[in-house]
């Protein structure tokens, strides 16, 4: 009787190590990001950093911007706002019809960013950012600012700056996609922005000619607006314009005068000039087709007077090789008597290769992944097809954590499910995707993402096998090959080197299972007739340490009784 509570107490033992070793080896939720914004400022326009894929810059971009004078921003605000995916799919839907985007621009209205798609036929589309996706983010003292902590879902998105320390040009409004690709084809979720920011030192200046402080009620004065294109020789007026686009593309060169409610606009006393070499107002008034005029201040108090230069102006500007432009204007002083008027400018001069075409306009696709699994028994029981046998994908060729076919989600810690998340393809509650073959041995896993480029594998994990056959211990490899052979097997899916929308990408594994009564020759050493169910290596270990324990226990026992 001793010697049998102490088997079984081995036994029992044995079985709960067993059990914790498969629950303590941890599959991944959709997958989110992070948007995080480096912002720098400096007193010359830097040159773009192409930063297309998202990733975070290194190495000579990095020291492109320092060397152009750019160091870290602090205290300046980003909002992020999420465009509606009716919107995008609209956008998405006049891409795809060949009517090219030839340029977009993002505007505050009413509060929100208002994005303004530009079509190559001349039409328009318009997308109205939601509501704040978040509170908004204050660049610290090391210019960064982060949003979301990998729980941004897919999506578009614009980053407005929406408060900027004082002495520096706000910068524009960044639209991003979420994911973007990386460089080697796979997605990146972790988004990082490289807003930057002119000083305004020596390169905008608002006067007000013969003012005598404090001013009269009904008093109207004389304002000089003047921008230089640029506060260092890095930058030149020629560089408004990109003369390798083809359509020419053009930067911005725009004058704002922020009107409060103690001035009104004096309607028609608006002119535009070149500046000369000393940065004053020069020559006589230009063109009215020099320049474009957004008019809010006439009729009432306060408002914005706004004056960007056309590209017939920009040509004219590189002609006369002018450093700047300015304006003149009147407004009447309308608050209370024995005040200071105060009133502002701004100045916004972008390159024009400082407008990189936002992601959206030029969808990148990957294809949809499906594996066909096509399961049967052994050649010597003749490869007949084999149902009810329940497969998972693993990311990895020896998964660390075994998993149970339906066991839940709230079973598992969350390092447990961290750990699923690595090595597994999960479904939407965390846990490893699975399906059983039908009457057919047929399994499809369909809609899987992740291909790389280069290529790449999933692995087969056998969880659950049919009746009297062997559970097989290894996983099987499905090879995905590298895109330039698809290019070359499948030219239908690829619009010259980029995938179409919409490629299936399937490959098959025939997997053989063997009865338990045969000898498995493709898993040598791991033949032995078991039941199956969570890996024959594990079992056969743990059986004959029990095995061990037990006649250890019998001897000794033996022994005493002999004694």
């Amino acid at each position: 009787m001793r010697k049998a509570r102490i088997t079984k107490k081995l036994v029992a033992m044995a079985t709960t190590i067993l059990l914790l070793a498969a629950m303590l080896m941890p599959v991944s939720a959709a997958p989110q990001g992070t948007i995080t914004v480096h912002k720098y400022a400096g007193t010359s326009m830097l040159g773009a950093v192409a930063n297309t894929t998202g990733e975070q810059l290194t190495g000579t971009d990095l020291t492109a911007i320092t060397a152009a004078g750019y160091t870290p921003l602090a205290d300046a605000e980003f909002t992020l706002y999420q465009l509606p995916q009716t919107e995008i799919d609209t956008l998405h839907a006049a891409v795809t019809a060949a009517n090219g985007i030839e340029s977009h621009k993002i505007d505050i209205v009413g509060g929100l960013p208002q994005v303004t798609f530009t079509f190559e036929d001349g039409t328009t589309l318009q997308a109205t950012a939601t509501a704040p996706y978040a509170a908004p983010e204050v660049t610290d003292v090391a210019g960064q600012a982060v949003f979301g902590a990998n729980d941004i879902p897919d999506g578009y998105y614009v980053l407005v700056e929406t408060d900027t320390p004082a002495g520096f040009q706000t910068t524009r409004p960044s639209l991003i996609r979420l994911p973007l690709t990386k460089g080697d084809g796979t997605p990146n979720y972790d988004i990082h922005v490289y807003p930057k920011n002119i000083s305004t030192a020596g390169v905008a200046v608002k006067s007000v000619k013969g003012l005598d402080t404090p001013v009269s009620t009904g008093d109207v004065l004389d304002f000089e607006l003047k921008g230089k294109f640029n506060s260092a020789t890095v930058f030149s007026v020629a560089d408004l314009r990109n003369d390798l686009a083809v359509p020419m593309t053009y930067g911005i060169a725009e004058i704002q005068d922020n009107f409060d409610i103690t001035f009104e606009y004096v309607a028609g006393s608006m002119e535009v000039f070149w500046l000369d070499g000393a940065g004053d107002i020069t020559g006589t008034a230009l063109p009215t087709t020099y320049y474009t005029v957004t008019d809010t201040a006439t009729g009432s108090p306060g408002g914005d007077l706004i004056v960007r230069l056309t590209p017939a102006g920009i040509d004219a500007a590189i002609l006369a090789s002018a450093p700047g432009f300015g304006l003149t204007l009147k407004a009447e002083y309308v608050g209370a008597a024995g005040l200071t008027p105060m009133n502002t400018m701004s100045l916004s001069v972008v390159k024009a290769d400082e407008s990189p075409t936002p992601p959206v306009i030029t969808p990148i696709y990957a294809p949809s992944i499906r594996i066909t699994v096509d399961k049967m028994t052994s050649d010597a029981t003749g490869n007949a097809k084999l149902p009810g046998v329940t497969f998972a994908v693993a990311r990895v060729p020896v998964p660390t954590i075994n998993y149970i076919p339906g066991t839940p989600a709230s079973s598992f810690s969350p390092a447990e499910l961290a750990q699923f998340a690595v090595e597994y393809i999960v479904d939407a509650t965390g846990v490893p995707l699975t399906d059983t073959t039908d009457a057919l041995g047929k399994i499809e896993f369909s809609g899987l993402d992740g291909y790389v480029n280069t290529g790449f594998s999933l692995y087969l994990k056998e969880l659950e096998t049919a009746s009297g056959y062997q559970l097989k211990a290894d996983t099987v490899e499905v090879v995905f090959a590298p895109k330039a052979t698809y290019m070359t097997a499948n030219p239908s899916w690829f619009d010259g080197t980029d995938w179409v929308e919409n490629v299936i990408v399937n490959e098959t594994a025939e997997i053989k299972n063997y009865e338990l009564t045969e000898v498995n020759l493709d898993e040598a050493g791991f033949s032995l007739p078991l039941t199956g169910g969570a890996g024959t290596l594990l079992f056969t270990a743990v059986g004959i340490v029990v095995m061990i324990g037990a006649a250890i226990v019998y001897l000794n026992g033996k022994k005493k009784v002999q004694g």
